[in-house]
């Protein structure tokens, strides 16, 4: 945080945070609630927290796709926000991974459900290129 004062800036530190990464049975969370953030304060206190601390109850086993089958989805539903599917001449997948889409801490819900997260290239008709990001749900 920056503060003016007679024209010069001044650089405040009011707390120092740390993101820890959470995961369900060794695959990661992603989303809004995929960390707890712990604020901590100038003499090495937690003064903040924000996450949850995921209790997880089996709601019942499902069958995951195939991540072939997720690409597959992935046409479907588009290449993420970076470009409109239509104008897609070519999609390269970089990398898919199973994850648990995790619900921001301020929901209703805590139900984490199975995705895939998939990256990679993307080029436009017109010879644009862009970034690919996109969650595909893993279940039928």
């Amino acid at each position: 945080m920056y503060a003016f004062k007679n024209g010069t800036k001044t650089t405040l530190l009011n707390n120092v945070h740390v993101n820890f990464a959470i995961s369900y049975d060794n695959i990661p969370l992603w989303g809004q609630g995929d960390t707890v953030r712990v604020y901590i304060g100038k003499e090495g206190e937690i003064i903040g927290f924000i996450g949850n601390f995921w209790e997880v109850e089996t709601a019942e086993k499902v069958q995951v796709l195939a991540p072939k089958q997720a690409v597959e989805k992935l046409r479907e539903l588009g290449y993420g926000i970076s470009m409109s599917k239509n104008i897609v001449s070519k999609a390269t997948v970089k990398s898919i991974a199973l994850a648990y889409l995790a619900p921001s801490p301020e929901a209703e819900t805590t139900q984490i459900t199975p995705v895939y997260v998939i990256k990679g290239n993307l080029v436009g008709k017109d010879g644009s290129v862009g970034d690919m990001l996109q969650m595909v749900p893993a279940i039928p």
